[in-house]
């Protein structure tokens, strides 16, 4: 395990920032970024998926204690989790009060900087401070206080959702390595979310840090483009025209839905609804038949022997026989 020599450019926190040593074009990237904010890191090698044993995903991550029955982790995010596991242990070891964590696949934000600040002042009890969530939609957000030029804010569904950028105190990792071990959730659910025993997560609201493309290190080689612009042009637009269209047939059927679903609750009334309606149709056209002549000119002696018969006579009902009467 190999660390590159530490750059010191201001006084902030320490950067960890995680990379493969597949992957120098992400570190020139992020390095080139990291300089333009005067952001001292130390990168460490990421583990890499590609090298791990066949069985280390049963080994690391034991289908018994697993918590996602439909869903196995992949060999590159349990690398992904042990590298962030590696990184918590040095922090732990060198007795940090804090220390920033990054993945390679940043975009920062002109004030991120702000938040390295080793004075700046966190909530009591702090366990970590995320920068950054990868799913930003439909988030509820409750603000508590502002935090440099952002707010300082709790989210309490779907904020546990990425660990691409967040800083973590010492009581955050004290608390949290005795609850990695063994791997029951992907890193992010295991370290922010209900799989332990739910540390105290704060955000900074809007992000100053922004996941761009996936990073490789937790998702499959055939999902990630080398650079951010060599994804055809063509594939790129045909993805939201594919959920147009997915949502456009969702909306069709969801109707279909419940219109089978009230035909199944109130079949037996329908049923009994459309025979009366069909016994009641009978009896209509049976006295149609009865009181209205074939031809708008016949007289009742053109009528056959039977419907003579059963035309009521003074104030007889329809339908009862009665006796011609005698001149």
């Amino acid at each position: 395990m190999c660390f590159s020599q530490m750059k010191n450019f201001v006084d902030h926190i320490p950067v960890f920032l995680i990379n493969l040593d597949r992957a120098p074009h992400r570190l020139a990237r992020m390095d080139e970024k990291l300089r333009s904010l005067g952001i001292a890191y130390e990168r460490f090698a990421a583990i890499d998926g590609r090298a791990l044993p066949p069985d280390s995903v049963e080994t690391f991550a034991p289908r018994e204690t697993w918590t996602k029955p439909t869903r196995r982790p992949i060999a590159n995010e349990v690398a992904c989790f042990q590298s962030h596991l590696s990184v918590l242990q040095i922090i732990r070891d060198r007795s940090y009060e804090r220390a920033c964590v990054l993945e390679d696949d940043l975009d920062l934000a002109p004030d991120f900087g702000t938040f390295l600040d080793p004075t700046l002042k966190f909530p009591p009890n702090t366990d970590f401070l995320k920068l950054e969530v990868t799913q930003v939609k439909r988030l509820k957000v409750l603000p508590l206080r502002p935090i440099g030029a952002r707010t300082l804010g709790l989210i309490s569904r779907g904020g546990d959702i990425g660990a691409a950028a967040y800083v973590v105190t010492a009581r955050g990792v004290r608390n949290l390595l005795p609850n990695l071990k063994p791997m029951v959730d992907f890193y992010d659910n295991q370290a922010f979310g209900a799989a332990t025993l739910k540390p105290r997560v704060y955000h900074v609201i809007p992000f100053p840090a922004d996941q761009e493309d996936g990073s490789e290190m937790g998702r499959p080689q055939e999902f990630v483009s080398e650079k951010k612009g060599t994804t055809p042009k063509g594939k790129r637009l045909r993805k939201p025209l594919h959920r147009k269209m997915k949502s456009s047939i969702k909306k069709r059927m969801s109707f279909h839905r419940k219109v089978a679903e009230y035909i199944r609750v109130h079949g037996v009334w329908i049923a009994a609804g459309l025979l009366f309606r069909a016994k009641m149709m009978e009896r209509a056209e049976l006295l149609g038949d009865l009181y209205q002549p074939r031809e708008l000119n016949a007289s009742c002696d053109d009528l056959p022997p039977k419907l003579k018969e059963a035309i009521p006579v003074g104030n007889s009902r329809p339908g009862e026989r009665t006796s011609q009467r005698t001149a």
